[in-house]
């Protein structure tokens, strides 16, 4: 959905690459996961290894907790120095924050307006197991990991947020996207 909202004219702030900045070598998160989980968790080139970790992570929620302690405070500062910069170079932009834990982090304080891309549970099961070469008891794990996506769009309803009914093509997610940015701009006049 980031890419249909650039297209469009939005900043995005992706918050999965910043995560994945924060942990590369020398950083001092990937210095403290490493000293939190152990050597395991790094590849013999010294960069994390996403799905030792991960197997670690998403099979204790103790440990979760623990990783996303260490991880979201450094995620939403980065998050922020984005959005100043951004305002800073336009205060007109429309900025999004793309974060599948938005809620989950509490980063929604962030937003003037929560967008959630909603889709039936087992397709995003299917979905995850795909885009990420994994097994379905895993993609279980990080799926659970969230708060469940039905949680999520009664949450999103409650703030009078918006939903993208990703159950269809993409040219009918395109067609929902276009149709809320166009009410959004109109709101901005």
């Amino acid at each position: 959905m980031s890419n249909i909202l650039k297209e469009l004219g939005g900043s995005i702030i992706d918050a999965d690459i910043i995560a994945r900045e924060i942990v590369k070598p020398g950083h001092h998160i990937l210095r403290t996961i490493v000293k939190e989980f152990g050597p395991p968790v790094l590849n013999k080139d010294g960069t994390l290894n996403r799905k030792a970790l991960g197997k670690i992570v998403f099979n204790d929620k103790d440990k979760l907790n623990r990783l996303n302690s260490i991880t979201h405070p450094e995620i939403k500062k980065v998050i922020m120095q984005e959005i100043d910069s951004l305002k800073n170079i336009n205060p007109n932009d429309i900025i999004i924050i793309d974060a599948a834990v938005l809620l989950e982090s509490g980063m929604d304080c962030l937003c003037d307006k929560v967008w959630l891309v909603y889709t039936e549970p087992m397709t995003q099961l299917i979905r995850l197991m795909k885009r990420d070469c994994i097994t379905e008891d895993e993609a279980i794990n990080r799926i659970n990991s969230q708060l469940p996506i039905d949680k999520k769009l009664e949450i999103v309803k409650r703030l009078g947020g918006d939903i993208i009914y990703n159950t269809g093509d993409i040219e009918d997610t395109k067609r929902q996207v276009a149709s809320l940015w166009r009410l959004r701009c109109i709101n901005m006049e």
